[in-house]
Parts: structure tokens; C-alpha cells; sequence
């Protein structure tokens, strides 16, 4: 009989060994799995986190482009406009030349 005592307390053993192996492998996918899902987490955190400073700088840069279009429209439009006063001038006393040029003639 202490052969086959012998044969049980093996297979007795070896089941013990098989179930806490399946109990490690189980904790292991546990792990693994909250890691996986740690992960993933932080991941879209970071992506969201950085899609959000991508768009502000975008609207940021858009804004001062803006404002320097403005500023540059403006700078034109006084520009225009003092060469126009400028020519004014210029058509005006070359008018008053030519008039003065012809009385001076008769």
C-alpha cells in the first residue's frame, strides 16, 4: 500500500503545483491587463493633452497672423493715402506752374 500512497500524495502534488500555477498565470493576466489598461489611459491623456496644445498654438499663430495682416493693411492704406496727398500736391502746383507759364507768355 505505500506505493500507491506514494502515487496519490504525487498526483496530489502535482495538482497542488498545476492549480497554483493557473493561480499565478491568472494574477499574471491581472496584472498585464491593469498595466494594459494603465497604458491606454495615459496614452490617450497624453494624446488628448497634446492634440489640445497642437490646436492652441495653431490658433495662436493664426491670431498674430491676423493682426499683423491688419497692421500691414493698415500701413498700406496710410501709405495710399499720403501718396495720393502727396500727388495732389504735386498736380496742383504743376497746374499752377503751367498757368503761371501761360499768363507769363501773352
Amino acid at each position: 500500500m505505500k506505493l500507491i500512497d506514494a502515487l496519490d500524495e504525487v498526483l496530489k502534488k502535482e495538482e497542488e503545483g498545476r492549480l497554483r500555477l493557473q493561480t499565478a498565470s491568472r494574477k499574471a493576466d491581472d496584472i498585464r491587463y491593469e498595466g494594459e489598461e494603465e497604458a491606454t489611459k495615459l496614452y490617450r491623456k497624453l494624446r488628448g493633452g497634446m492634440k489640445n496644445q497642437t490646436s492652441d498654438y495653431r490658433a495662436k499663430w493664426k491670431r498674430r497672423l491676423e493682426l499683423l495682416e491688419n497692421k500691414l493693411k493698415k500701413e498700406r492704406r496710410t501709405e495710399a493715402e499720403r501718396l495720393k496727398q502727396t500727388a495732389a500736391k504735386k498736380q496742383k502746383k504743376a497746374s499752377q506752374d503751367a498757368y503761371r507759364f501761360l499768363v507769363g507768355q501773352l
